[in-house]
């Protein structure tokens, strides 16, 4: 079985542990966002089975991208760049949040992550520490935030980035993988396109913006995307029905077909609560696709 979409304590994930994925897979790769720390951490843990080096770049409005180094690569070096992503993307939430009135950034980032987590500022992909904050009930705005002022922020975030422009461009993957021999994959194309719908999630909305960023993929020169995980919790936050799922899923299919792309597979796993479920879907799909998975992880 392969995973290829895994976060751990190195971004946003609880994933700690990681010889319990090992249990179920031969092929793993960490793809911690905007960051590579984790694969060289993690590396004796896995006791022989193959690790692909990956992380997941995510750069604000852009799509995500997963960025994969199967013959390795200057870790070091690439290392470096994806800091400077990181660091400007603070930057951006920092600027974005301190308009709405929030002074206490510093001292809030590192109580909302636990002890174990290895990247405790805002260095972490979509207002994750943030989301820590009001899940355990941390003052915002004196006390008074919820998912309502949630929603401003991220407005105010895409507001922010059209006036002025992303730190870092949405192409940075690309860049990237180019300079480095990277192997790039379009990110779960289906849950990117259920957040650009613009208004009621419906199978028709779902499937026009899904239309549109494989197109533009297509246009940049990508070749590969992923074949994604949907938990239950996932399916019920956006009101679809297992049906809609597979009725998506087979657009996606057949557009794939159409532009040439072949796939990766990945549960998407932030903690390993019901990793079991998702390990089964994981072998059915891999047997699924596998006349058209990507080779370089044959």
């Amino acid at each position: 079985m392969i995973d290829l979409h895994l976060h751990t304590i190195f971004s946003d994930g609880d994933i700690s542990d990681i010889e319990k994925i090992v249990e179920y897979c031969d092929t793993v790769a960490i793809t911690d966002h905007n960051s590579l720390q984790a694969c060289s951490f993690f590396q004796n843990a896995m006791h022989g089975k193959n690790i692909i080096v990956g992380c997941e770049v995510t750069v604000d409005q852009a799509p995500d991208y997963l960025l994969y180094f199967p013959n390795g690569g200057p870790l070091k070096e690439i290392e470096h760049e994806l800091e400077t992503i990181r660091m400007a993307e603070e930057e951006v939430i920092k600027e974005c949040y301190f308009r709405l009135g929030y002074r206490k950034w510093e001292t809030d980032i590192a109580r909302a992550f636990s002890q174990k987590q290895r990247i405790k500022n805002a260095r972490t992909r979509d207002l994750a520490a943030i989301i820590h904050l009001y899940k355990h009930g941390m003052n915002y705005d004196n006390g008074a935030f919820d998912l309502k002022d949630l929603a401003i922020a991220r407005k105010q975030r895409w507001e922010y980035a059209e006036m002025n422009g992303n730190p870092i461009h949405e192409d940075a993957a690309f860049a990237l993988a180019k300079k480095y021999g990277g192997q790039i994959v379009l990110a779960h194309p289906i849950r990117t396109a259920i957040r650009r719908c613009p208004k009621e999630i419906t199978v028709a909305s779902v499937e026009e913006q899904l239309l549109a960023l494989m197109n533009c993929y297509a246009s940049k020169g990508g070749k590969s995307i992923e074949w994604e995980y949907f938990s239950v919790p996932h399916i019920e936050k956006y009101r679809l029905t297992l049906s809609d799922i597979a009725a998506i899923r087979t657009t996606v299919w057949v557009n794939a077909l159409k532009y040439g792309f072949l796939f990766t597979l990945g549960s998407d796993s932030h903690s390993l609560d019901n990793y079991t479920v998702a390990a089964k879907w994981l072998t059915e799909s891999e047997t699924a696709i596998h006349p058209k998975l990507v080779e370089w992880v044959r």
